[in-house]
């Protein structure tokens, strides 16, 4: 099922700050506009959304301040 895009960038803006089920214990930097990015090349696919969202933080390593910078290139 398709969602919305300001759906995804809520559930996506949701998983970043939830600690128990999603990335909130981690130090996460994302711009407005790359969680932007991932909701429209999900294509209306949370699940999708959501995966490439922890693979971009799976592949960053940990930088200042111990704060993970996820960038349209990282996406």
């Amino acid at each position: 099922m398709n969602q919305n895009p300001l759906n995804l960038i809520k559930i996506i803006n949701h998983a970043l700050l939830d600690k128990e089920r999603g990335l909130g214990n981690l130090n996460i930097k994302i711009d407005k506009k790359e969680i932007e990015l991932l909701a429209y090349l999900a294509g209306g696919d949370a699940r999708a959304a959501l995966n490439s969202l922890d693979l971009a933080v799976k592949a960053k390593k940990i930088g200042k301040n111990k704060e993970l910078k996820i960038t349209a290139e990282d996406i």
